[in-house]
């Protein structure tokens, strides 16, 4: 008794040439319908693609003015803050200057602080298994 057997692979995003060629013998004219799909769906594909990366950057960009957009007014309040304080000191009110100066002062180091603190934090928000896996990692590179 002799037994044959034959095992074929392919990969790729379409049917084999022999299988594509099988569906035309069946339904002339849908190899090439199906291949026109594929080239279809793979524009389409790349094309939201492009759309999603260049949201991105928008996004990306708005929240750099943004954040521009806040140091300034946010120095700008504090220079006030400051030398209105000084400025009441200097016509007298000792201790309501130094109040208006310190209270601008803190609210400077409270913003940076918070800011400070809210950055080291992003990353930690991304799930539990992400952060164990970045722990073992850290802790490989140290060793």
């Amino acid at each position: 008794m002799l037994v044959e057997a034959h095992s074929q692979q392919f990969r790729g995003p379409l049917p084999h040439p022999d299988i594509l060629e099988r569906y035309d013998q069946i339904v002339p004219g849908s190899a090439k319908s199906i291949i026109d799909s594929f080239i279809v769906e793979g524009t389409h594909r790349r094309t939201r693609e492009n759309r999603e990366v260049a949201m991105c950057e928008e996004w990306a960009r708005a929240d750099v003015d943004l954040q521009k957009r806040g140091q300034v007014l946010g120095f700008i309040l504090a220079v006030i803050g400051i030398g209105g304080g000084l400025g009441a000191i200097v016509m007298g009110a000792t201790v309501s200057g130094a109040v208006v100066s310190s209270a601008s002062l803190a609210a400077m180091v409270v913003a940076f602080l918070r800011q400070r603190h809210t950055g080291n934090e992003e990353p930690a928000a991304k799930g539990d298994e992400k952060k164990g896996a970045g722990r073992e990692v850290e802790s490989k590179n140290r060793q």
